[in-house]
């Protein structure tokens, strides 16, 4: 409705006779602009994220993303079971406790599938997908000194990794689209600064603005790399394009853990959870971004200590 309201009222607008060419032609774009940003943003509400789908037949369980034709199909065999786990989290000075539900993969990743404050309710959930795929129901008390995601203690001095979600992350479109929008009427309205002040001195700027920085998100995304450095315990996530570096936060983790988390219309972010924080990367990603969900859940492994190469065995002395 608001699309359609928006497109008739700028055809409205560009019919009219008083109207120069330039402010007809303006109207039209802006108006088709606006309705296509909001057209864009109700197909993607109204599809939905994909949900939760169970392939018997070739034994894997799909985890749906951004929508119904973007989902990660993950084989039952690299799941180890699913577990509930209790998580604290400080808001405001108070401490809250939040129960996950998560799938744990055989390398130690888990896949955070849903979160809430009602314990009975992600017990129920954990409950009803073990026994309609057979995954084990793992115990809420996770044992990280048996986890196979956790590096071993022989690390290389650093080891740095770039990479990036780039084309094809969710919800480029739409910001580029309201973007675009934004700073084209924000421009039109500088041009009507003598005839109408307050448009053209305090609207327009702030639209303008709001505009290009719409636009820069899903430019940056598309352009930079991210960085993610690991010194020994030390770990260093940030941004970079070209020369220049920004966001850059470093935790330690003795023994780091590796969450990757689905958010519904907004792709996956990977998660490394350390001894004084968390590092959030690739946020964004989907099944048809450059770096899509399966490079992100391969990050982990590149930084692991490889195993030392078997010795050949001693040719015999000679006779």
């Amino acid at each position: 409705m608001g699309a359609t309201a928006i497109a008739a009222t700028a055809l409205a607008l560009g019919l009219d006779p008083a109207l120069t060419d330039t402010a007809r032609g303006v109207s039209i774009g802006v108006g088709a602009l606006f309705a296509s940003a909001l057209a864009l943003t109700a197909v993607r509400l109204l599809a939905g994220p994909g949900g939760l789908c169970l392939d018997r037949a070739r034994g894997r369980l799909g985890l749906g993303l951004t929508g119904q034709r973007d989902v990660w199909w993950v084989p039952l065999a690299e799941l180890r079971g699913i577990r509930v786990q209790p998580t604290d989290v400080r808001r405001d000075g108070d401490v809250f406790r939040l129960w996950t539900a998560a799938l744990e993969r055989t390398d130690g990743l888990s896949i955070v599938l849903l979160e809430s404050p009602d314990h009975d309710s992600i017990s129920a959930l954990a409950d009803d997908l073990a026994g309609e795929t057979g995954l084990a129901r793992l115990s809420d008390r996770r044992d990280d000194a048996a986890d196979a995601a956790a590096l071993a203690d022989e690390a290389p001095a650093e080891t740095r990794v770039r990479f990036g979600v780039r084309r094809g992350a969710a919800l480029q479109g739409v910001l580029a689209l309201f973007g675009a929008s934004m700073a084209v009427v924000g421009g039109a309205m500088f041009t009507v600064t003598a005839e109408h002040p307050v448009f053209g001195l305090f609207f327009a700027p702030l639209l303008a603005l709001l505009g290009l920085v719409l636009l820069a998100v899903p430019a940056v995304k598309r352009l930079a790399r991210e960085e993610l450095t690991r010194a020994g315990d030390r770990w260093t996530h940030g941004f970079r394009l070209g020369p220049l570096r920004w966001a850059q936060r470093t935790v330690t983790a003795t023994r780091p853990r590796w969450r990757l988390r689905l958010q519904a219309l907004r792709g996956a972010t990977l998660e490394l959870l350390g001894d004084d924080g968390a590092l959030v990367m690739g946020s964004g990603a989907t099944t048809r971004s450059r770096d899509d969900v399966q490079a992100l859940t391969a990050l982990p492994a590149r930084f692991a200590t490889p195993p030392p190469a078997p010795r050949s065995p001693a040719p015999p002395p000679p006779a």
